[in-house]
């Protein structure tokens, strides 16, 4: 110092702390409707930090033995603008750009069908994405199809599992009655005469022995069950049946017997008559 001067020295401790420095990764839901995590890393242990970010809420924030700070609970989105501030009142913002997504939520379909009364009919299922499992409700089992057999209209409904969520359909199964079909009352009829036989309760009739329905036939002298089946407009069946009895006509011979007598009498022998 120069004469008539004093001087004097301190000191001054200027200490910079640093910015944090992370990583930021996401584990996608595992579910349709399920949640997933986004774990900070990279981050001093026994260190405790506020973090910040923009997405959808609201999820927990645990740390784990690592320092690593999960961020779990979360929806599927988009989360940005991770920032971290530690103690010191340092901070950090990355632009990583975390994507969740969840499994697709699953879709099904399903097929009924028409049937009549002691039938039965095949239903089905589709669900997408594929690789679920099917359920049917009223015993029709688990596959994608089934053969049932309902004794009346009946609605199935499968369920369709996949990335642990459901959905569902309904299988409609119409049941048609059978018809009412008549083949008309029993008939006798002597040999030689034409006979008709008609059905009804139906559309539509076949008949055995090479009967033709409403034409008219002659047929041998006996007693003969003839069989109608009868089908109505939804392509249901039933039968029906009638007995023809032909009675024979009488077969006979003639002859005579002249008087003895020029004022007797004679006589006329009919036979060959059934006893």
């Amino acid at each position: 110092p120069s004469a008539g001067q004093c001087a004097n020295t301190a000191t001054m401790q200027v200490t910079v702390n640093p910015n944090p420095t992370f990583t930021v990764a996401g584990i996608d839901p595992t579910t349709c409707n399920g949640t997933g995590s986004i774990t900070i890393s990279g981050l001093t242990p026994s260190t405790s930090y506020d973090v910040t970010y923009n997405g959808v809420g609201p999820a927990s924030m645990t740390t784990d033995a690592s320092g690593n700070i999960v961020i779990s609970g979360l929806a599927s989105g988009t989360y940005t603008g991770f920032t971290l501030t530690s103690g010191a009142g340092c901070s950090t913002t990355v632009g990583t750009s975390i994507t969740l997504t969840a499994p697709a939520a699953p879709s099904v379909t399903a097929t009924g069908g028409t049937m009549c009364v002691g039938g039965s009919v095949t239903i089905s299922a589709s669900g997408l994405p594929t690789g679920g499992t099917y359920s049917w409700d009223n015993g029709a089992g688990t596959n994608a199809s089934a053969t049932v057999s309902p004794a009346s209209t009946t609605p199935y409904v499968v369920t369709y599992t996949l990335n642990g969520c459901t959905a569902t359909a309904t299988a409609n199964v119409t049941v048609n009655p059978l018809p009412t079909v008549s083949a008309g009352a029993n008939q006798t009829v002597c040999e030689g005469s034409a006979v008709t036989l008609s059905g009804s309760g139906a559309v539509t009739y076949t008949w055995d022995n090479s009967v033709n329905d409403g034409t008219p036939f002659t047929p041998a002298v006996g007693t003969v069950t003839y069989t109608v089946t009868g089908t109505d407009a939804n392509g249901c069946v039933n039968t029906a049946t009638v007995d023809v009895t032909v009675n024979p006509n009488p077969t006979f011979t003639v002859a005579g017997t002249d008087p003895t007598t020029c004022n007797g009498t004679g006589s006329i022998t009919i036979s060959g008559l059934t006893p």
